[in-house]
């Protein structure tokens, strides 16, 4: 597989959004999940 950058097309290439709609919605709610568990940590941390 070649980088971006090394297509003829660069930077001028194209892609279908709605292939890709379903992973950015699953990892938008997964890093939500994260950064919520990670703020739950520091609180913690401080408070000993």
């Amino acid at each position: 597989m070649r980088w971006n950058c090394q297509k003829d097309d660069w930077p001028h290439f194209a892609y279908q959004a709605e292939v890709f709609r379903e992973f950015e919605n699953d990892f938008l709610a997964l890093s939500g999940q994260v950064l919520g568990a990670f703020e739950h940590l520091s609180r913690e941390i401080l408070t000993l």
